[in-house]
Parts: structure tokens; C-alpha cells; sequence
């Protein structure tokens, strides 16, 4: 009777480690492949007198991206998502500038919802996905 319970119990065992390691954890990337447009930009909870339709951000399959803005403002180069956090950098400017970190907040399906710090403030950038 030990033995048949030992087994059942090492049985359920190996199963459960065969599921935890087949699980993959984090957001994976391709969730945010594709084109992106704000809807809403928000500092410290309060709306910004801006046109959020103005901001674009386009994530390619082969881990870069393209981001425009207002005024003109315009950035690129390779990113990486580890979890919920996004790492880019721009190789627009010379020197290509530090890598940057921002955390995305919901799990995008439609939506992207991005919180930053700007000069120290929260900002939050959301988006609507637009194409592929």
C-alpha cells in the first residue's frame, strides 16, 4: 500500500514539473508586433494638451522598432521585451543613445498600455493597434 501511494505521489510529482517547465512566463514579444497609435497621453494622472494621434510606434518581428511623435520627433533601432518591460534604443542620434526601459501594463491585444518616467513624472501612453 506505501508503494502503490509513493508512486502516485512521484507520478503527480513529474507531471507538475513537466507543466511548470513547459509553461513559458513573461509576455513574449510578438504580442506587440505590429502598428500602434495613441489614443491618450496622460502625466501624473492629468490628460496632456497634445494630439495623441500624432504618436505612432511600429514593433517588427525581427526585434526593432519605429517610433514618431509630435513636432517631428521620430526614433528607431533594436528593442527587447523581458516580462512587462521594454527595452529600446534609438540609432537615429549619433552616438545611438543609452538603452531605455519602460514597462507596458496590460496585455496587449488591441491595446498598449505603456507607463514611463518623464522628468520624473509618471506618463502613460496608450495606444490602439492599428495593422500588423
Amino acid at each position: 500500500m506505501i508503494r502503490i501511494a509513493s508512486r502516485n505521489w512521484l507520478a503527480t510529482i513529474l507531471v507538475m514539473t513537466l507543466l511548470c517547465f513547459g509553461c513559458e512566463s513573461g509576455m513574449q514579444y510578438e504580442t506587440i508586433v505590429g502598428r500602434w497609435q495613441a489614443y491618450e497621453v496622460t502625466e501624473e494622472g492629468e490628460s496632456l494638451d497634445i494630439d495623441p494621434s500624432a504618436i505612432k510606434l511600429h514593433f517588427h518581428s525581427n526585434l526593432t522598432y519605429e517610433y514618431s511623435s509630435t513636432l517631428n520627433y521620430r526614433e528607431a533601432g533594436p528593442c527587447r521585451l523581458e516580462d512587462r518591460y521594454l527595452y529600446t534604443s534609438d540609432t537615429l542620434v549619433s552616438p545611438p543613445q543609452d538603452e531605455r526601459v519602460v514597462m507596458i501594463i496590460n496585455d496587449p491585444v488591441d491595446s498598449l498600455v505603456i507607463r514611463m518616467e518623464e522628468e520624473e513624472k509618471e506618463r502613460v501612453l496608450r495606444l490602439v493597434r492599428i495593422g500588423d
